[in-house]
């Protein structure tokens, strides 16, 4: 257990250690959102630059067909990023993982914490929460199964993602329902 839970009860210990637990899940989860965000953002500004640089180039060619093809695709990027907003979004989760580090900066740093500070941080941590997009449930266990094995926890459950679950976590949540504990 971490020292600035050990001058709470047993049972409060757990709920601190959860707490933290959680707050950690949260950065990892929103910092993974933050990245594959800018990451699709910079894809679309690429697609629609090497696109509309190819109809402009079959346009002084004379070829209609790839200018239309062409001027089509950047469209449908162009729509895309407009309806997903993905540097918008990005700009979100790292807000959020921002404060979600702000507030285990502060459980951290309160040495001994009392019943009273635990009540506190668990407070802040469900304002945070109030800010969140829904949550995809499947990437949220996979950054629970990095946590626990960054932390090197042996008593922590890990659950099987399979493998299009981990391939479309960023997009959908496929089957969250069959999640289920490794043995």
């Amino acid at each position: 257990m971490d020292t600035a839970i050990s001058a709470l009860s047993d049972n409060e210990q757990t709920e601190s250690h959860n707490l933290l637990f959680g707050v950690r899940r949260s950065i990892r989860y929103h910092h993974r959102r933050c990245r594959f965000f800018d990451g699709f953002d910079k894809f679309v500004k690429v697609i629609s630059v090497l696109f509309g640089s190819a109809a402009f180039a079959a346009a002084t060619a004379q070829h209609s067909v790839i200018i239309m093809v062409c001027a089509g695709l950047v469209a449908v990027f162009s729509a895309i990023n407009l309806v997903v907003g993905p540097a918008q979004a990005a700009r979100l989760h790292e807000e959020l993982a921002r404060k979600f580090a702000k507030l285990e900066y502060d459980i951290v740093r309160a040495n001994n914490l009392t019943r009273d500070q635990l009540n506190q941080f668990q407070a802040e941590r469900l304002m945070i929460e109030t800010e969140e997009p829904p949550p995809l449930r499947v990437l949220d266990t996979i950054c629970h199964n990095e946590l626990c094995e960054a932390l090197g926890y042996d008593r922590c459950e890990f659950y099987k993602v399979g493998f299009f679950q981990s391939l479309f976590a960023h997009i959908v949540d496929l089957w969250p329902s069959r999640i289920r504990k490794e043995k």
